[in-house]
């Protein structure tokens, strides 16, 4: 029997039910093959393959439920209005062929105005643009960042370095191994190598953040260098509040960002990490969850094997667990599901070769991600910067100030000069 030809509303509606559902398979069978669904705030996902996985991985991560008040119709256009409390967002669809070929989202806050008796009518008015600011200090031998205007969320990963981090600006709802914290200016960030976090604004507002990441081995040096012992150490706490650690924190990045201060930014790098270590540090190991064997099969099975394309049953029949129990027990004891960690192991590496000079087309295929569009999108939401940004960071002499919005980076000499 032949399809039906449906109207671009009809295809919106089919979605909406799709999403409410979390039926993954038919949602992307609404999709056209070399489909664009782009979110605010996220690099566009593109093809039906990668569309497919961020439905898995969201799915997976919240309970998430669109709430329509009105669906608008317009040629081969539709859109629909969603609520959540006091926000509201607009997807607007462009169907071909009763497929949906491109999807963006809009976040509808004050600042954008909406006119009822043209209901097609839709105004925004731009927001403040993000700048996003990477350096790599060859002293500390560490990276430093400063975000400003952000409202990009950042999804359940990990990373293999430390972070030490402060809010300077804005409201935002953290989740990290088994708790959530609402951080706010002045708030202090701690994360262990291996800590899997989560944070989503809160407010109204944008997110200002700066911080620093730190590889295990320049923290094997300063641990030493500090507590006497070579020994990784561990943060007892992922949130703290402390006026004067903030204090040498901002500090010490205003130094790393300049590359200014002589050897008074180590000085200051020794004193913070000492007052940490003292007060909410313990040994790296006591901060690891005791692993299951089978998780930590399946966790080696993705580490050696994340270049190719992985499937879920030959990770289930390395680690010996059938299907559902490995999902509901690699969940709980790592804080993403398996999927998510892949992706974070293969960033990770990405990360390495970027490092190295390596450009980001040949970083993504030798990560084992499909296509350049999927590893940018997963890059940006994990690291906050396009690959080719993070890339430059480690180049001879120069210092990128990132903006998103016009796409241009703007050069200044890097710090170690």
């Amino acid at each position: 029997m032949a399809d039906v030809m449906l109207r671009p509303k009809e295809v919106v509606c089919r979605w909406v039910d799709a999403f409410n559902n979390h039926d993954i398979e038919e949602i992307t069978s609404l999709y056209h093959e070399d489909a664009t669904n782009h979110q605010v705030a996220n690099e566009p996902v593109v093809g039906i393959e990668a569309i497919r996985s961020m439905f898995t991985e969201e799915f997976a991560a919240a309970d998430m439920t669109a709430i329509v008040e009105n669906i608008f119709e317009d040629g081969q256009s539709a859109a629909h209005l969603s609520r959540k409390s006091e926000k509201v967002s607009c997807f607007f669809f462009v169907c071909r062929k009763m497929k949906i070929f491109y999807k963006t989202q809009e976040k509808i806050r004050s600042k954008m105005a909406f006119d009822r008796s043209q209901k097609s009518n839709l105004r925004v008015i731009h927001m403040k643009k993000e700048t996003r600011t990477a350096v790599y200090d060859n002293e500390l031998r560490m990276e430093a960042y400063r975000f400003e205007g952000i409202v990009q969320p950042f999804p359940g990963h990990f990373h293999e370095h430390y972070v030490i981090g402060i809010v300077e600006k804005g409201k935002r709802v953290l989740s990290c191994r088994d708790g959530e914290y609402a951080i706010e200016e002045g708030s202090i960030l701690l994360f262990n190598p291996g800590d899997s976090h989560a944070c989503v604004q809160s407010d109204e507002g944008t997110f200002d953040y700066r911080g620093f990441n730190i590889s295990k081995e320049t923290m094997l040096d300063l641990a030493e260098e500090v507590t006497g012992k070579r020994e990784l150490p561990g943060f007892s706490k992922n949130v703290i509040c402390d006026e004067e650690e903030a204090w040498h924190l901002r500090l010490l990045h205003e130094m790393a960002m300049k590359g200014t201060g002589e050897f008074k930014k180590e000085e200051t790098l020794l004193f913070l990490l000492s007052y940490l270590i003292q007060n909410y540090g313990k040994p790296y190991h006591c901060c690891i969850p005791e692993c299951r064997q089978e998780i930590e099969k399946a966790c080696e099975y993705m580490k050696e094997h994340f270049a190719e394309r992985i499937y879920l049953d030959r990770i289930c029949r390395h680690a010996g667990l059938s299907k559902s129990t490995l999902l509901r027990a690699f969940t709980k004891e790592k804080g993403v599901t398996p999927y998510r960690y892949l992706e974070t192991v293969r960033i990770n590496e990405a990360k390495r070769l970027l490092s190295e000079g390596i450009p980001p087309v040949e970083a993504a295929i030798r990560t084992g991600f499909s296509d350049q569009s999927h590893f940018t999108n997963y890059f940006n939401q994990f690291i906050g910067l396009a690959p080719g940004t993070y890339r430059e960071i480690f180049s001879e002499k120069e210092i990128c100030a990132y903006n998103p919005d016009s796409q241009v980076e703007e050069r200044g000499k890097r710090n170690s000069e």
